[in-house]
């Protein structure tokens, strides 16, 4: 129980310091929108479905400027979802942006956070088990980076990583 309580802390003081909004710190509804919606009904509808199945879930909104002119702006809402009820039990980073009325992630998944964390004594070794979420985030940049810029070089946007159309976020 010790460690839950401390992980707890931990987490919600780095999500903090990190510029991250926790989901379940208040009511969605007063939520930041993330960068990818339209509307805020439609955020509301899919941070509820992000979140019902985790304890932890938090996002960041994340822009790239692409081009010269700095008029190009892509959008994209970095999750960080931890404790989850029935899927993936590790924590997983969790990119995602809308492009084309299309949703596109890019994910990883911390193997080895919650081995780690069975073996856990001190605050110190805690802070050690959760370097892993950290960097995932940024594994999941560095890639979501890669993949804009290549698909920028390239002059096309990759079809076959077409994730599934989110056009009934918007009903």
């Amino acid at each position: 129980m010790l460690i839950k309580t401390e992980l707890d802390k931990l987490l919600r003081e780095e999500f903090e310091k990190r510029g991250f909004y926790l989901v379940g710190s208040g009511p969605i509804e007063l939520a930041p929108m993330p960068a990818i919606f339209k509307n805020h009904a439609a955020a509301e509808k899919f941070l509820k479905l992000e979140s019902q199945d985790y304890e932890y879930v938090a996002y960041k909104n994340i822009n790239a400027v692409v081009g010269t002119d700095n008029q190009n702006i892509i959008k994209a809402c970095l999750f960080i979802k931890i404790g989850s009820r029935k899927r993936e039990i590790n924590p997983i980073a969790d990119l995602a942006m809308f492009y084309q009325e299309r949703l596109y992630k890019c994910t990883c998944e911390c193997r080895n956070f919650f081995f780690e964390i069975g073996y856990v004594r001190s605050s110190e070794e805690l802070k050690d088990a959760t370097k892993e979420i950290w960097q995932c985030a940024e594994q999941v940049v560095y890639h979501w980076q890669h993949v804009v810029r290549t698909l920028v070089m390239e002059n096309r946007w990759p079809e076959e990583e077409f994730i599934s159309d989110v056009k009934f976020l918007e009903d």
